[in-house]
This record gives C-alpha cells, sequence and structure tokens, in this order.
C-alpha cells in the first residue's frame, strides 16, 4: 500500500512537475552564513585612495536561499563606501542553491583622512536582515620623494650625486616633495644642516659650495629662500633646487645635507645627502654636461674640444680671465685667483712690483735692520737698532757706533 502511495505522488509530481517542484522548495530551509563577519578597511597604500573588500554569502541550509536586497550605508555624509556590483543586486531576486556561495564586493574611496563607520545589509528568505559592519582606518600624511638627477631613496634619507660640473660651473639638484596620501602634507621646515644636524642661517652652506634654493632655480642670481605653503593636497608637490658650482681648482668631493620635516607620520624628518665631485676632462673625448664636444650648448661661454686649460676657453667652458687661478698663456703674467693685493700677483694678473729690498730678505729696506744683510727674523739682541747679522757686537748697545755707521752710509753698512 506504501509504495502505490509513493507511486501515486510520483506520478502527481510528473503531471504537475513546477507545483511539485515548489513544493520540495517550500518544504526545505535555507541558512545564510557571511565571511567575514566584519569588514574592515585600513589606510589606502601611499600614493592610492582607493580599496575593495570581498563578502561571500554562504547557503548552509537545505532550501534554496533567496537574497532580495543588499545595500550599503554609512554613517556620515562623505559618501566613501559604496556596493561596486550594485546593478547586479539591483536587477532582482538572486538564488543561491544550497552549499553554494555568491559574493558581495563593496569599494572604499577614500574623500578625507578621518575614519568611518558603516554596514552592508543584506534581506533574504531564511530569516531576518543580516548586518555586516564596516570600519575605515584614519589615514596619515606620507611624504613622497623623488630626485633628478636620481638618487637613492631610502625610508628616511637620500643620496643624490652631481658631477657634472665643472670647476667654475654649476649643476642642479631637484628634490620633489610630494604629498602621497589623502592626508594634508605639511611642510614645516626645508633647510641646510651643519654636522651636527642644527639648520644653518643662510642658503649656503659653510664652504660656500652649495646654495639651497626655493623652486627650481637656474642660476645663483634666481635663487630664492625655500618657501613651502602650508598645506599640500594629494598628489600636490613642492621644488627645491640645490645648486652645486665647484671653484677653479677643485678636486675634491663635497657633501650638502637638507632637511625636511613634515607631519609625515612615519618620517618626519628626512634628510637629503648631495654630493658634488668636480667633471674634470683628462683625455680627449671626456665630456662634463656637454662641455668638450665642440658644440657651444646653454651654460658655455665657449667650446673649443681640446684640454688646452691655458688658452682662450678652458677646460670648463668658460672664457679665460683674469681671477680664474689659470695662467692664460701670452696674456697673463700670474694668476693667484684672489683679489688681495700686494700678495705676488695683483688683481690684473701683473705681477707685484714692492718696495726695494736689496738683500731679497722678503723686509723693505726702508724697515730693514740690516738692509745690505739677509735677515728675515730682524733680530737685535743688544737693542741698538743694528740686526744681529751686521752688528759687530751684538751683544752691547754701541751708540756712537750706530751714529758712526749711519752717518757712513745707514744702518748695516759695514
Amino acid at each position: 500500500m506504501r509504495q502505490l502511495t509513493l507511486l501515486s505522488a510520483g506520478l502527481v509530481c510528473l503531471a504537475f512537475s513546477t507545483a511539485c517542484d515548489e513544493g520540495v522548495r517550500g518544504s526545505q530551509t535555507p541558512s545564510l552564513r557571511v565571511d567575514p563577519t566584519e569588514v574592515v578597511f585600513g589606510a589606502p597604500d601611499p600614493g592610492t585612495t582607493t580599496g575593495t573588500r570581498t563578502v561571500q554569502l554562504f547557503n548552509d541550509g537545505q532550501g534554496f536561499l533567496r537574497i532580495s536586497k543588499v545595500k550599503v550605508t554609512e554613517d556620515d555624509d562623505t559618501p566613501e563606501l559604496s556596493l561596486l556590483d550594485a546593478q547586479d543586486w539591483a536587477a532582482g531576486v538572486r538564488e543561491v542553491a544550497p552549499g553554494n556561495s555568491i559574493n558581495v564586493s563593496i569599494g572604499y574611496q577614500a574623500l578625507n583622512a578621518q575614519a568611518d563607520t558603516g554596514r552592508l545589509v543584506i534581506t533574504h528568505n531564511g530569516g531576518p536582515d543580516v548586518v555586516v559592519p564596516i570600519t575605515t582606518a584614519d589615514i596619515d600624511p606620507v611624504l613622497r620623494l623623488s630626485t633628478t638627477p636620481d638618487g637613492m631613496i631610502n625610508d628616511d634619507q637620500a643620496t643624490v650625486e652631481v658631477d657634472q660640473a665643472s670647476p667654475g660651473r654649476m649643476q642642479r639638484a631637484t628634490l620633489e616633495l610630494m604629498s602621497w596620501s589623502i592626508a594634508s602634507l605639511t611642510i614645516s621646515r626645508i633647510c641646510l644642516v651643519d654636522g651636527d644636524g642644527s639648520c644653518l642661517a643662510g642658503q649656503d652652506t659653510a664652504d660656500g659650495l652649495f646654495k639651497l634654493c626655493g623652486g627650481i632655480a637656474e642660476s645663483t642670481e634666481d635663487c630664492g629662500a625655500p618657501l613651502p605653503p602650508e598645506s599640500l593636497a594629494f598628489e600636490a608637490t613642492y621644488n627645491v633646487s640645490v645648486l652645486y658650482s665647484p671653484p677653479f681648482g677643485a678636486v675634491d668631493t663635497a657633501v650638502a645635507n637638507v632637511l625636511i620635516e613634515t607631519n609625515d607620520a612615519n618620517y618626519p624628518r628626512y634628510v637629503v645627502r648631495v654630493r658634488g665631485t668636480p667633471c674634470v676632462r683628462r683625455a680627449e673625448g671626456d665630456t662634463c654636461a656637454g662641455c668638450g664636444d665642440g658644440q657651444i650648448t646653454a651654460g658655455e661661454a665657449c667650446d673649443d674640444g681640446n684640454l688646452i686649460n691655458t688658452d682662450a676657453c678652458t677646460n670648463s667652458c668658460t672664457a679665460a680671465r683674469c681671477g680664474d687661478g689659470l695662467v692664460q698663456a701670452g696674456a697673463e703674467a700670474c694668476d693667484d685667483g684672489n683679489t688681495e693685493p700686494g700678495d705676488g700677483c695683483e688683481n690684473d694678473c701683473t705681477v707685484t712690483v714692492g718696495p726695494p729690498d736689496d738683500d731679497d730678505d722678503g723686509v723693505p729696506d726702508a724697515t730693514d735692520n740690516c738692509p745690505n744683510v739677509p735677515n728675515p727674523d730682524q733680530a737685535d739682541t743688544d737693542g741698538d737698532g743694528l740686526g744681529d747679522a751686521c752688528d759687530p757686537n751684538p751683544n752691547q748697545r754701541d751708540y756712537k757706533l750706530t751714529g758712526q755707521l749711519m752717518f757712513f752710509g745707514g744702518l748695516g753698512v759695514d
């Protein structure tokens, strides 16, 4: 009898398949499980403002899970959370068979640096709405540094090499400071620092080889003090320049340290080390920023392409001049590279002509206590006005002898 009943029920289901299917479904219960049970957005990666999270909806029951509505809400007036596949969910009820799952994608677009809260709400046929909490993190300011020439960039320091400036010329290193998060970046100070890490008062290093400028300076005359804005919005930039100018005759590497202080949460003190090395042409074919190729380009006064440093065009592609420390053949008798008169080479690059010094001891005759006998130390033991080198009795003060010597030809006459 029981077999007959089952057979009869089977025949009825075959005749009315749709109704039978609905009946079976209705007799079974779906069960919704979500993973994760809370959505947490950390701060976006530096240089980005967006993030994505996925919530998986599992049907752990026996009946078909019907999801009729999915929505995302948040607690402030700035909409930063969204349902990425909203169109799919708005198309109608979506079914999930027993043992299967479906995904919901949530997007985060940071518009400010404050933390936010919200929720994912899922309406379904397996029970009351399921609510998944959503939180976002506070976002901290981030400094991103790039340099020209390219330097070695680390978390809190960088090193930049400038090695294309010939003695007497200039090379620029440019530092670009960028706000690399949605949180505004504040630059509180930019300065050159000494060996103790203290800011120097001016824009020049103590040795005068480096100069710090705001913006992209084309020359030392175009170099104003750094004046960064109060704050930089996301991806906004501010530039500073470090000008390296090795003097004529320079060969050694010098260093300038630039301190950048910001409100970067992790590295508020950033140090850029600029290493300047003079570029010296030593062999045919050597060039320094184009100098030496025989073509006059921007920044060059001349370019004869040779290695002769004493003709009208120096190896630095500057015009020879008095005071550059190079004796120009056929035009200068000397060139000591300074402006001190009477030091052997005058400001017009002629040899200093001094007062008479017959004994060539470096003391002019007018003040020499032995003008005919070399005695650069001017020793006078007995203090009689005659130097020991020409005093016949250097240990006895002899005014009579002094008077006779002066009468017959001046001090020091033997």
